[in-house]
């Protein structure tokens, strides 16, 4: 006789939600553990490696020499595939960690179409052979987690993905994202964060897994890092792009989420591009990629030469890193703004350009983070204020945090009611007046904002003080701010105010 099946109580489901499938696009431009590596010289005979003008930029070969070559580290490139056989790659790959998503299986390859994946595996780990050119951590194990083909991806798709073997997969590089258009503001479904906060905390045998982010090609679209729900993350590192001028190229991204920059092409003729690993010419090279999907894997690359000093680093020690030992690039630019831990930050470069000898130096001697403190503020009911045209709110938007913690990161959950989101201009001011630029006038159309802004321009700063967050309408319709509260993240005091300054400061 069969059982009777009982259909399960919905008592028992925590929450459910419908898939909804979205366009993601990729970011190219058309067209306690202490170890002192060894020294290492490598015999590089890669026939493009004198052309690769970024690795010297980013001072990768003297990371090298201090035996930093990714050896013990695994990154996960997530995007449309790898191909994998070809010479370039092939040393370096590693088909535990890899998985299609797209299709089901386990091998990666990409369609014929897809060059994107294979481009920025060889920026991450390109081996060093007598094939093209070589990667910013030239002996990485690499996994390909391929994800982005002709449909678009559901939250499912996406979360899978981004925790795809996260025990052997200690970085996961993307250059990839919600469409670049300046219209639109997506990111992660409920599930994928879920798993990345997940992956944070049980990845890398607990440390937690390294997320990479490129921050975005729709600099001339007014678009900015913080409306990209991927990158700005508290997760993630977000990473823009430098020509070979150390200039911000127009395509670019702003963003107050930003952590560093890494070179890449110029979006004009006349100037350098990435030399690549390339699908469409064999063994060969392509020497024309860039975008910030060439500087997110070259930061990727640079992770992974840390963690192989350094393979207690945690993911906010990580974050921490490279905040403090990225250099400042184009420093006339009148965006440089001094924090209150004595960091230079601009919403165009982020703390600066990566260098990778200084990375692995800071790793080595690195004082581990305390565990992470989030404190929030009340969600603050704004919904009978008003915002008319030109008008700046000031008074009405202040707040007082009186717990003191060493900032890392901050979160804004926004909500508005405006006819067009674009004419709504909103800033995080600190007590001594350092100001994160949220939300920009650009020409977004759309309604209403519903969303969650994050700043790292704060990091090693106080909490304790009066905060302030400016909302501005540029546009000739009625703004409503309907609430907002603000999460802080950071950890408690390790060192006097002076050291922290003074390691800041050793940075300029």
């Amino acid at each position: 006789m069969a059982s009777k099946r009982e259909e399960p109580s919905l008592q028992s489901v925590v929450w459910m939600e419908k898939q909804v499938k979205k366009k993601r696009a990729k970011r190219t431009i058309p067209k306690s553990h202490r170890q002192q590596p060894q020294a290492k010289s490598l015999s590089l005979k890669d026939p493009e490696y004198e052309d690769q003008w970024h690795l010297t930029r980013i001072f990768a070969p003297d990371a090298w020499a201090r035996g930093a070559t990714g050896k013990y580290v695994q990154i996960a490139v997530v995007d449309d595939g790898m191909d994998w056989q070809n010479n370039d790659l092939l040393p370096n790959f590693n088909s535990q960690g890899s998985y299609d998503v797209v299709d089901g299986n386990s091998d990666p390859e990409p369609d014929s179409s897809d060059a994107h994946g294979t481009a920025v595996s060889g920026v991450v780990g390109g081996a060093s052979n007598d094939f093209c050119g070589v990667g910013v951590a030239p002996e990485v194990k690499m996994g390909a987690v391929r994800i982005l083909g002709d449909t678009e991806l559901g939250d499912e798709e996406e979360g899978e993905a981004l925790r795809y073997r996260y025990d052997l997969n200690y970085v996961f590089s993307n250059s990839w994202g919600p469409v670049d258009d300046g219209q639109t503001i997506e990111g992660p479904g409920r599930l994928t964060q879920l798993l990345m906060k997940n992956a944070v905390e049980h990845g890398r045998q607990g440390r937690g897994s390294v997320y990479v982010w490129a921050g975005g090609n729709g600099g001339e679209k007014g678009d900015n890092v913080n409306y990209d729900g991927f990158a700005n993350s508290i997760f993630t590192i977000a990473v823009c792009a430098i020509n070979d001028e150390d200039k911000r190229p127009s395509y670019s991204e702003y963003g107050a989420c930003l952590i560093c920059c890494a070179p890449s092409s110029s979006g004009t003729s006349g100037h350098k591009q990435i030399i690549t690993t390339s699908l469409v010419t064999g063994d060969g090279c392509f020497a024309e990629f860039g975008g910030t999907s060439a500087a997110a894997p070259m930061v990727a690359g640079v992770v992974a030469l840390m963690l192989d000093v350094r393979p207690s680093l945690t993911w906010r020690d990580v974050q921490g890193i490279l905040v403090e030992s990225s250099d400042i690039v184009d420093p006339h630019d009148d965006g440089w703004m001094t924090n209150d831990a004595g960091l230079l930050y601009n919403h165009a470069y982020g703390y600066g350009i990566v260098n990778a000898n200084r990375a692995v130096e800071t790793a080595i001697s690195w004082d581990l983070y305390s565990p992470q403190i989030k404190m929030s503020t009340e969600v603050f009911d704004t919904s009978d204020r008003l915002i008319y045209p030109a008008v700046v709110l000031e008074d009405f938007y202040r707040f007082q945090v009186g717990e003191d913690i060493i900032l890392e990161q901050i979160q804004i959950v926004f909500n508005c009611t405006a006819t067009i989101r674009g004419d709504v201009v909103t800033s995080l001011i600190s007590p001594t007046g350092m100001v994160s630029r949220l939300s920009e006038k650009h020409a977004d159309g759309n309604p209403d904002y519903a969303w969650t802004f994050s700043s790292t321009a704060h990091w090693g700063g106080s909490s304790k003080g009066v905060w302030e967050l400016q909302v501005r309408n540029a546009g000739s319709h009625t703004v409503a701010l309907n609430s907002y509260q603000v999460f802080f993240y950071g950890r408690k005091e390790e060192e006097e105010g002076e050291e922290r300054q003074r390691r800041g400061r050793e940075r300029h």
